[in-house]
């Protein structure tokens, strides 16, 4: 049985898992020999098709949790979806995200291969939600989108570059030609304001988004 477990209720989680536990192991032996939890977080993909593949020791089947599935390497995901496509009746596996993002491909493989379970599930907010809400100039919304964005990684050029595409594909046929053209001298402005260190990248993204929210 493989089961997906989504969101940030770690108290519910940490429930659901006791209840896994206490089906499968009788006593505190079982659960030292046939039970072991990873993080995924730069984990060596041989140790975890070790762990997947291994047999149980004592119980009947072994527990295996992985903590923030989200974050395996590639190839760590080729050996998960490698062993689900096959599955093991002495493996139970925990598969746990903590964050949840609306384009992964690696959850999308396995909603229809594994049992889902969903807990406070908080969805990470992307450029293009961002975009939409300067489509619906709404500065405000988008400023907070841009806070979530910088504040969870995501790499100012490569927004810079998102919000040009949305511009050019989205925006251009619904405003005059005078305001898209404005919208690109405030887009290669904001380019090289980051690229050339003039301004910090959030600033220089805030002001852009403020002013392309005046333009639509």
């Amino acid at each position: 049985m493989i089961y997906c477990f989504l969101g940030q209720d770690t108290n519910a989680k940490r429930e659901k898992i006791e209840e896994v536990k206490a089906k499968l192991f009788k006593s505190q032996d079982y659960f030292n020999f046939d039970y072991e939890s990873l993080h995924a977080h730069k984990l060596d993909p041989d140790v975890l098709k070790q762990a997947l593949i291994a047999l149980p020791v004592i119980a009947s089947q072994r527990l295996v949790i992985i903590r923030e599935t989200e974050k395996l390497n590639a190839q760590g995901k080729r050996v998960l979806l490698e062993f689900i496509s096959k599955t093991s009746e002495y493996l139970v596996l925990i598969l746990d995200f903590e964050v949840v993002e609306s384009k992964d491909e690696l959850l999308a493989s396995l909603r229809t291969k594994t049992k889902i379970f969903e807990f406070g599930v908080v969805q990470r907010a992307n450029v293009f939600d961002m975009t939409r809400a300067i489509g619906m100039r709404n500065s405000t919304e988008a400023l907070r989108l841009l806070d979530e964005l910088v504040t969870a990684g995501d790499y100012p050029p490569q927004m810079v570059g998102a919000i040009l595409w949305f511009w050019s594909n989205k925006v251009k046929e619904k405003i005059s030609k005078k305001k898209f053209q404005d919208g690109l001298v405030l887009l290669q402005e904001a380019d090289l304001n980051i690229k050339r260190s003039r301004l910090k990248p959030q600033y220089a993204l805030e002001v852009l988004v403020t002013r392309l929210c005046e333009l639509v």
